[in-house]
């Protein structure tokens, strides 16, 4: 909440938007990585381009959030450590593979 109330509201769009990208560009990612762990898993939908498509979309996105690290560190920064933050939390909920339902 403390940081809702300290930035405006351009600033949290700003920030939203930073902390979504890398989110983005890991979902792409893991169409690799289904199509290398299940290759014969029927496929509803057809990645257009693939392999290079989305290698372009994960490069672009990596250009994207670097360039938002060097224009603006502090906030960029900030994002990336409360996204990175989380990570021990997911760990601890679903270390064992099965999750809390």
């Amino acid at each position: 909440m403390a940081l809702v109330f300290s930035r405006s509201f351009e600033a949290m769009t700003s920030t939203f938007v930073i902390a979504i990208w890398p989110f983005y560009a890991l979902a792409v990612g893991a169409v690799y990585r289904l199509r290398r762990l299940r290759p014969d898993l029927p496929r509803p939908y057809r990645t257009i381009g693939y392999p290079v498509v989305p290698g372009v979309f994960i490069a672009a996105t990596v250009l994207f959030l670097v360039n938002a690290l060097v224009s603006e560190p502090v906030s960029t920064g900030v994002t990336f450590a409360l996204i990175l933050a989380g990570l021990p939390i997911y760990y601890a909920l679903f270390a064992d593979g099965k999750g809390r339902r």
